[in-house]
């Protein structure tokens, strides 16, 4: 039996989004959104009778990622954020974000709130005015800096993340000296493998090809001519982070998971035919023989850490799928905490 304490626990508050990235998993080959989206929000009452209090005194760090949702889209988020900072206030906060939502008033209040306790905000902008929407399709450049600028005002930390292809790679450092202008508390590039060379058409008939950056590993921006990546280039033997790290995925439906990868793999088993293997080998020995996945909409995190069912994810880890080689054979070693401090402050 595992997951006796939760240290790390990611909970994804909605399936909602305003953005359509390109390779978004929300999304199949044809830019179709994938059914069961768009439709599920986590609420404080799901929180407060789905996680048990002996939970919240172990936890260390919190995670509202985003994976197939923006987050601040959860209606609630902020009395969220509230009732967890109130039984976790020494927890270490991250929010991953477009930015582009509510307005700078909303975003300065939000920012005073986190104020009070570690954490850090991930907004996702990937380019400058004249590229950012390349591939954030449906945000605003200008709207999300102003955003991030009020958050910074309000007292918050935001790190600015920047996905770089060869239509912004050019702008990696501009950005980072206008990160450092707004108070921005770091950058961080990173290389997409969500390209394909699709051919993408804009709402507004811009066509173009989304292409790899031809810089690789991460830049050190301060050396064009030193390529380094700090953390990426530690690597571990595979092993499961849930097991040794006591984490746990909470999906916007209340489905919960031992950990955010495999968390997404029911919503995404037909991107690929290794996702769909992944799928059949976690119906065979966790759904089929139980029934459908514990929710914490109807039973609480102690109860589903006690069952069998829970304790039947311990085949699928240790004998790991290609989802788990593939995020954990050279995963970062780290927690969020730890990456911020190691990688990318400016």
């Amino acid at each position: 039996m595992f997951n006796q304490k939760v240290e790390y626990i990611d909970i994804d508050l909605t399936n909602i989004c305003n953005a359509r990235c390109p390779q978004c998993p929300r999304y199949d080959h044809e830019y179709r959104l994938r059914p069961g989206l768009n439709k599920n929000s986590l609420t404080v009452d799901d929180l407060v009778h789905g996680i048990d209090d002996k939970y919240w005194d172990t936890i260390k760090t919190i995670v509202h990622s985003g994976t197939t949702g923006e987050p601040t889209l959860n209606k609630q988020i902020l009395q969220i954020l509230e009732y967890e900072i109130a039984k976790c206030p020494n927890a270490y906060y991250v929010i991953h974000s477009n930015g582009d939502t509510y307005n700078p008033e909303w975003w300065k209040n939000l920012g005073k709130l986190l104020s009070g306790v570690k954490h850090e905000l991930q907004f996702g902008i990937d380019g400058l005015e004249d590229t950012h929407a390349l591939y954030r399709v449906g945000t605003d450049y200008n709207r999300i800096m102003a955003n991030a600028r009020a958050f910074i005002a309000g007292g918050g930390y935001a790190l600015w993340q920047f996905i770089h292809f060869k239509h912004n790679q050019h702008q990696l450092a501009e950005a980072k000296a206008l990160a450092l202008k707004y108070g921005f508390s770091g950058f961080k590039p990173l290389r997409s493998t969500r390209f394909n060379y699709q051919k993408i058409v804009q709402p507004n008939g811009l066509q173009y090809l989304l292409e790899p950056s031809d810089i690789t590993p991460e830049p050190d921006l301060d050396d064009p001519t030193h390529m380094t990546t700090g953390l990426d280039s530690r690597t571990v033997d595979i092993k499961c982070n849930s097991i040794e790290e006591s984490t746990v995925y909470i999906y916007a439906d209340g489905t919960v998971w031992p950990c955010t990868y495999l968390g997404g793999i029911h919503l995404f088993q037909a991107r690929s035919v290794h996702n769909a293997i992944d799928w059949s080998i976690i119906k065979k020995h966790v759904i089929t023989p139980y029934g459908p996945l514990p929710n914490i909409k109807d039973r609480k995190l102690s109860e589903i850490f006690s069952s069998e069912q829970w304790n039947a994810w311990t085949f699928v880890m240790n004998r790991p799928t290609r989802i788990c080689k593939q995020q954990c054979n050279s995963c970062v070693v780290s927690r969020e905490q730890e990456e911020f401090d190691l990688g990318y402050r400016l």
